[in-house]
């Protein structure tokens, strides 16, 4: 392959002196038929190209015609393809987004040249995937080709692909009739092959180049064997591929960065997985037949660790204290009854992800030593009852979400979060209770299923969440008077949520809120007026049967939006 961005001239002169010995043995009418679309090439390196071939004396045939949009390609030049010794492909940046050029190179690709050369000009190859494309190299049997794979079906001569032996990417995406297929180049760096349909690779292929290995939804249930030398693999993804029921030995692919197992059937990890030094993601969502997670993996060099919905894990070992890298943990729907004390050591977490922990009883006090957490979602909790005092040193948490935990008094440090911008308590009475609409998307909230005395109490002073964006207390049995005065020190608050609680009124104090735009009331079946509200703010008072009036709505502000069904 020969790739040409702004240094050309070494592959020029070694591309135009091999084309100039093969001149003198033409066996058609032009040496070269040289393909090219567009006026990024035609008027510079397409012309220097060219010219360079004359003088040369190389007989060469220049595409240079300019056709109309959906414009057919004349016979007259399929027959110069054909009569023509071999092919040099220019490839700009656009090239692949006309079927125009894809129709030539096809064309190109079928006559199967003895000799091709592909040549990328300011283009990254990755770009000219965007249409479903499959990028191949040349191999010396012939053009192996770059072809265009937007069709609705497909027909896969596995034949063909025994004599790609210099195949380098390679993508499928769902490909029927491929049971054939027996033969993969072992100069392949990239395979994608969505729904691959084997069980294993062919036993001749040697993937000591492979750098991507995705194979998503596949059959697959056995990767490499062992002691196959996997040094340049960085990623693999195979995601949904449900006959995967146990990992390789991870020691043939020191350098692997990302791992996705997501969905798939693995029931444990194989101990290699230690030797993972560079792994960055490891992402075993949806894992449900994962019973036990690795105890050691790799170093400290992991930054996201995704869990979610292995709900037979009930246990996470102390190893997350190695992890000093990590970023993102998401162990929502696991089992799990506790945190490891370890935590805290997690400095560089941002995410900390525990929705739908229903066995989860407590937070260890070390959290408090995850200095740059943000996001702290534990709704769904319905055991969670206490918070460690120490999580007052979070102090840049911008999200802490406790809806539906069995929180039974008001932790006091969270009105102290200087950073927060979304806070919500929906639902926080003390008992379990089914988790409702998400609490971020403004909607009318499911009947409630279950009622208790308890009533969340607020602080008389606010002033401490001067970022809060946006607070719900849906559903947590608020009282008249509940609701503080200080409320309009939430100087930044823009949605607030009150739906399916008992007062009768609201705080004059809510008019100073210059910054609110939406409050929902829906279903507050004992309250009877409003105050006045600036006229920017959007109302939600479906539900609200007793609602006798809404100050100055009809005159002072007859531009206000109220939403009642």
């Amino acid at each position: 392959m020969v790739r040409f961005d702004n240094e050309t001239s070494s592959s020029s002169s070694s591309s135009s002196s091999s084309l100039e010995s093969s001149s003198s043995v033409s066996r058609g009418k032009y040496d070269v038929f040289l393909s090219f679309r567009g006026e990024d090439t035609r008027r510079n390196f397409t012309d220097h190209l060219y010219d360079a071939f004359k003088r040369r004396g190389i007989t060469t045939f220049r595409d240079d015609e300019k056709l109309e949009t959906g414009e057919p390609i004349a016979p007259e030049l399929f027959k110069v393809i054909h009569e023509s010794w071999c092919s040099v492909i220019v490839l700009p940046e656009g090239y692949c987004f006309s079927n125009w050029c894809l129709q030539e190179l096809s064309e190109i690709i079928q006559q199967k040249n003895d000799k091709g050369y592909p040549v990328y000009c300011k283009a990254r190859v990755g770009a000219l995937d965007s249409l479903g494309c499959c990028m191949l190299t040349m191999a010396s049997t012939g053009v192996n080709s770059y072809t265009y794979l937007k069709q609705s079906t497909w027909t896969l001569n596995a034949d063909a692909f025994l004599t790609m032996n210099r195949l380098r990417l390679l993508r499928f995406f769902n490909v029927p009739n491929s049971r054939d297929f027996k033969y993969l180049s072992n100069e392949l760096r990239l395979l994608e092959w969505h729904g691959y349909p084997f069980k294993s690779f062919p036993s001749s292929f040697q993937p000591e180049n492979l750098v991507e290995l995705l194979l998503p939804y596949s059959r697959i249930e056995k990767l490499w064997k062992p002691n196959m030398a996997l040094d340049k693999l960085k990623l693999v993804d195979l995601k949904g591929s449900k006959n995967l029921v146990k990992t390789p030995d991870f020691s043939m692919a020191p350098n692997l960065e990302s791992l996705i197992l997501e969905g798939t059937g693995i029931v444990d990890f194989d101990p290699t997985v230690k030797f993972l030094r560079r792994l960055k993601l490891l992402n075993l969502r949806n894992c449900k037949r994962l019973r036990i997670f690795p105890s050691k993996i790799g170093n400290g060099s992991l930054q996201t660790l995704i869990l979610s919905g292995c709900s037979n894990i009930d246990r996470i070992p102390e190893i997350v204290g190695e992890m000093e890298c990590l970023k993102e943990l998401c162990l929502d729907r696991t089992g799990i009854k506790e945190l490891p004390s370890s935590i805290g050591l997690l400095r560089s977490l941002m995410l900390l992800n525990l929705k739908d922990c229903s066995k989860l009883e407590s937070l260890p006090s070390s959290i408090g030593g995850c200095e740059f957490l943000k996001t702290l979602l534990l709704s769904g909790c319905s055991k969670l009852k206490n918070f460690p005092e120490s999580l007052r040193q979070l102090e840049s948490l911008e999200e802490l979400n406790l809806i539906e935990t069995a929180i039974t008094t008001r932790p006091s440090f969270i009105f102290h979060l200087k950073n927060l911008k979304f806070l919500s308590f929906q639902g926080c009475k003390g008992p379990p209770y089914r988790v409702r609409s998400h609490w971020r998307f403004i909607s009318r909230p499911a009947p409630r299923l279950s009622t208790n005395s308890m009533t969340l109490k607020l602080p008389v002073i606010l002033s401490g969440l001067s970022s809060l964006k946006e607070l719900n207390l849906d559903d947590c049995n608020l009282n008249d008077g509940a609701i503080p005065n200080d409320i309009c020190s939430l100087s930044s608050l823009e949605i607030l949520r009150l739906s399916d609680n008992n007062f009768v009124t609201l705080p004059a104090t809510l008019s100073r809120l210059s910054k609110l735009t939406s409050l929902v009331l829906t279903d507050c079946k004992r309250l009877k007026s409003l105050p006045e509200l600036p006229a920017s703010i959007k109302l939600w008072i479906d539900g609200c049967v007793s609602l006798e009036a809404v100050a100055n709505s009809t005159t002072a502000f007859p531009s206000r939006r109220i939403t009642m069904q």
